[in-house]
């Protein structure tokens, strides 16, 4: 294709994204009309002129423009500390490791997600500490497993946290998941769930943390 079809290409898919995207990258003056004295110094942008001149078929349907998006950090903690250890094995192995840590007696936590009849379900338990948790987060259209996984592993450290929070003196924790999805993700930096990884790293500050899959 040549250049110039390929950058008027380019300009028309960002005025699309730019006009049916987040409400909060929408330019100001896409939403609020600029004053007449205002367009006398520099006349309409060509996104303007769409907005206030033209038909405005780029417009997306009403109530459908995402308006507050979850904030974030720059870094969670410092670039050259290490990530929360993450051992994937099958499931010889993570029943071996299961049995050590009871040996050894650490905290186990154990975490699950799944379907049934429509619905996305998650949950996890501490036995040491006759803890439990389970939440339906939505239906098959509006969430998925792999969701529900991550939400039992928030679940988890977000339970151990109110346990350290009251004095309670713990050991090691290991969180068991049997999602490799969800652990892959908090093991990429790129592409971890970031308040998941938030927790872990609290959850540093006061004990050793460790997700094994089962």
């Amino acid at each position: 294709m040549p250049i110039r079809l390929q950058l008027d290409q380019l300009t028309k898919a960002a005025a699309i994204r730019i006009r049916t995207g987040p409400a909060f990258a929408i330019p100001d003056g896409l939403v609020n009309r600029r004053t007449s004295d205002e367009l006398k110094l520099g006349g309409y942008t060509p996104m303007e002129a769409h907005a206030w001149k033209k038909s405005r078929c780029l417009l997306a349907p009403p109530r459908t423009l995402a308006g507050k998006w979850e904030s974030r950090s720059a870094y969670v903690q410092a670039p050259w500390h290490e990530p929360p250890k993450v051992v994937i094995d099958e499931r010889e192995g993570a029943v071996s490791v299961r049995n050590i840590t009871c040996k050894n007696e650490h905290i186990a936590i154990y975490t699950d997600g799944s379907g049934y009849q429509g619905y996305i379900s998650t949950s996890m338990v501490i036995p040491t500490f006759r803890k439990q948790r389970t939440e339906c987060i939505g239906t098959e259209g509006t969430s998925t497993v792999y969701a529900a996984e991550v939400c039992g592993i928030k679940f988890a450290l977000e339970t151990a946290l109110q346990i350290a929070d009251q004095g309670i003196r713990t050991k090691k924790l290991v969180i068991f998941s049997d999602s490799q999805a969800a652990l892959k993700t908090l093991m990429n930096p790129y592409y971890y769930y970031y308040y998941c990884y938030y927790l872990f790293h609290l959850m540093m500050k006061r004990t050793k943390s460790e997700a094994y899959k089962a």
